[in-house]
């Protein structure tokens, strides 16, 4: 009985430890294109940032003109 439940065991933590490994790998993936999809974003926001800061310049000059 006791080397029953042992097995009983045994296979419940190769299935344990199976399906956690398969969650792991489908987490992995899925973080993996969700980097993938932010990667566009991070470049035109950098892209955004650096036209923001242009057009500041551009208005400090223009207040410096006018003074």
């Amino acid at each position: 009985m006791v080397e029953n439940l042992n097995a009983q065991l045994e296979q419940i933590e190769s299935s344990r430890k199976q399906k956690l490994g398969e969650l792991e790998e489908r987490l992995t993936s899925h973080l993996f294109v969700r980097a993938n999809e932010a990667e566009p974003l991070k470049v035109g926001l950098a892209k955004a940032e650096i036209e923001i800061q242009n057009w500041k310049d551009k208005l400090d000059e223009l207040q410096k003109s006018y003074q």
